[in-house]
């Protein structure tokens, strides 16, 4: 399933990408490339993480989907196998509504990190 190459996106899209870039983030914008493609690359501190952005209120989109409480549309569908397919072979994926979601993604992994060279 893929997404039509002129998709609509999210209001905060360039909000997420630019407030990233303001901390120090590299931000690939990817948006305009079709699904399988997420919507931006986030590098940090030696890490990568692949961003689909999602407007605020709808972050828990896909978790939502999963418990059966709401339906996916046609082009969620396709991200939501993006993010699967995705995650299947190890790849981080954020869910962002804001750059501070992207961040606080960022420092749980540096937290795992150092606790397990701890232990």
């Amino acid at each position: 399933m893929t997404r039509p190459k002129h998709t609509k996106k999210d209001v905060n899209h360039a909000q997420v990408r630019d407030e990233s870039r303001q901390v120090g983030i590299v931000v690939w914008d990817l948006a305009d490339l079709p699904t399988p493609v997420l919507d931006q690359l986030h590098f940090w501190r030696g890490q990568v993480r692949v961003v689909e952005v999602k407007p605020k209120g709808k972050g828990d989109v896909f978790e939502r989907a999963e418990r059966g409480e709401i339906k996916l549309t046609e082009s969620e569908q396709a991200e939501w196998e993006s993010i699967l397919a995705l995650r299947a072979v190890g790849v981080d994926v954020t869910v962002a509504t804001c750059a501070e979601d992207v961040i606080a993604d960022f420092l749980k992994d540096e937290r795992k990190e150092a606790e397990d060279a701890a232990v």
